[in-house]
């Protein structure tokens, strides 16, 4: 068996995973473990599956990321192995859904200095089988690209617990107070680290209770507000957004619509980021949950 010449890297879940550059009885060797920028490509490819004129369907429009390969198989029993382990990465009892959803994308995960991945959906494996190169075969798998983005495998995250308290006075002032007279608030620190050098998007879960919850990333200035109250430690706020998607639940009911004028659904920079949980009244049990992905362009 031929030599590794790259570092080992996998696509796929546990259940369904094809590892690259790994020596054994089906060998699939990659051009390059780690993700280029030219492997990204607008392709107009006709599947093989149809003919005709008007019966065919194409991947006209879409932006592909294009893994190349050559299989390496001891046998034709290999062979065969090796080839259905491929052809189940497109699999639709896999993959779910369709072509232009967002489910059924994974993970092509690789080690450069730390474990990092990127996600993708395999919508067509390109094996061509013929008996001029024996079993020694080229193999191209057509993935859509979920983000040009490459993320950590390894998620960082910081609570944001109680601190700091703040006590208001008693004495009547001809102004209206951002709190109640004579409340106790409390404010929360903490920080978490984006070891990449692009922005990334977090993932917020706050625990009452707590009245009007913001999030503050102190380095940038940014914040993410919502005019909600969380009366007790068993009311949950989750926020999770990316480039396309938001999702803004208090206890499972959506309060998108609750967001405060001046909020941001705000990136992690990178480096380091400092952040503060506030809120017009928050009692000592309230806390905060930030988690993230470093982040790095595609290169």
């Amino acid at each position: 068996m031929a030599e590794t010449i790259f570092d080992e890297s996998t696509l796929g879940t546990v259940n369904n995973q094809i590892t690259f550059n790994q020596d054994g009885p089906i060998y699939y060797r990659l051009r390059s473990r780690i993700p280029q920028r030219r492997q990204v490509r607008e392709f107009d490819i006709p599947l093989q599956e149809n003919t005709g004129v008007s019966d065919f369907r194409t991947f006209i429009g879409k932006t592909m990321f294009v893994l190349e390969g050559t299989m390496y198989p001891d046998d034709e029993d290999y062979f065969a192995e090796g080839r259905y382990a491929l052809k189940s990465l497109s699999s639709p009892q896999i993959s779910q859904d369709d072509a232009d959803s967002d489910q059924g994308y994974v993970p092509y995960k690789w080690t450069d200095n730390t474990a990092k991945q990127i996600f993708v959906k395999v919508l067509y494996v390109d094996l061509p089988e013929s008996s001029r190169g024996g079993i020694k075969q080229p193999f191209r798998l057509w993935c859509k690209l979920k983000y040009p983005v490459v993320f950590s495998q390894t998620l960082e995250s910081t609570t944001l617990g109680q601190s700091t308290s703040t006590t208001t006075g008693g004495s009547y002032l001809p102004f209206v107070l951002p709190v109640v007279l004579g409340s106790t608030t409390y404010s929360s620190n903490g920080s978490i680290s984006n070891l990449g050098k692009i922005g990334t998007y977090p993932n917020i879960t706050i625990y009452g209770p707590i009245n009007q919850p913001r999030i503050t990333n102190s380095t940038t200035g940014e914040y993410l507000e919502f005019n909600v109250n969380l009366t007790s430690t068993s009311d949950v706020l989750r926020i999770t957004y990316d480039q396309d998607s938001l999702t803004a639940e208090l206890n499972g009911n959506s309060v998108i619509n609750k967001q405060t004028s001046g909020s941001t659904y705000f990136k992690l920079i990178s480096g380091i980021n400092n952040l503060t949980l506030s809120g017009s009244t928050i009692s000592s049990g309230a806390y905060a949950t930030v988690s993230a992905n470093s982040a790095w362009p595609l290169s």
